[in-house]
């Protein structure tokens, strides 16, 4: 802690720097992964401790916000990186405001990976998020009913992406209740009954049970699918 407290002191000179860094580090090996878009720097510090650190490999991207970003990158989509970054007053190499198009383009030039992405190379897939194509193969349903489950509040998700792509949050839980695996509650009433007994339309009444925090299932019965709801 107290070397890095000197490190970023006001005032410490370039100099000052450069021979610190000379006592505490023995050499320096660099190495460039290929296919990649990052210098891997391999630090042994006087002792025998050694550590990687991943470089840019182009300077012009600034590495702290090749850090920034790439934390960011792991639970936040391109626009709410952006908002991020704007938040902090950090501007781009060019010293411009920061957009969802200018993080990916950043993104895309230095091969930082995004949980909010389609692209298989540069994708996290356990950041908790599928894409309703996904979403949909498991709930064996179609895309546009996820979509519609997302705007009734049975499933929940982020926008990203230029076209504001829909990704959903996944858990076991929300595929066990929504997929039809969960075992049945002597207590669980069924929305075609509510819908009935309160004279509502199915789209009603599904809100309202989320709305008011009641947990619905879903459930294949025969050859269709019916939702319960426990109060």
């Amino acid at each position: 802690m107290y070397l890095r407290g000197y490190w970023y002191q006001d005032g410490g000179s370039l100099q000052e720097k450069k021979d610190l860094l000379r006592c505490v580090i023995e050499r320096v090996t660099l190495e460039t992964p290929t296919p990649g878009k990052v210098i891997q720097a391999g630090i042994c510090w006087q002792g025998g401790a050694t550590s990687t650190v991943e470089v840019p490999k182009y300077l012009l991207s600034a590495p702290h916000l090749f850090y920034r970003i790439t934390e960011l990158a792991h639970s936040l989509p391109d626009g709410q990186i952006a908002d991020a970054l704007n938040a902090q007053g950090l501007q781009t190499v060019k010293g411009r405001a920061w957009s969802a198009r200018r993080v990916m383009d950043f993104r895309l030039s230095n091969g930082i990976s995004s949980g909010f992405t389609v692209n298989p190379e540069l994708r996290f897939t356990d950041n908790g998020y599928l894409t309703t194509a996904e979403a949909a193969a498991r709930l064996e349903i179609n895309q546009t009913t996820v979509q519609k489950w997302y705007k009734l509040g049975l499933l929940q998700g982020k926008h990203a992406g230029g076209q504001k792509a829909l990704w959903i949050a996944w858990t076991e839980e929300v595929e066990r209740r929504l997929g039809g695996q969960a075992s049945f509650d002597p207590r669980m009433i069924s929305v075609k009954s509510l819908c009935k007994l309160k004279g509502k339309t199915w789209e009603q009444v599904l809100r309202w049970c989320v709305e008011e925090g009641h947990q619905v299932y879903r459930f294949r019965r025969g050859t269709t699918f019916c939702f319960y709801v426990v109060p």
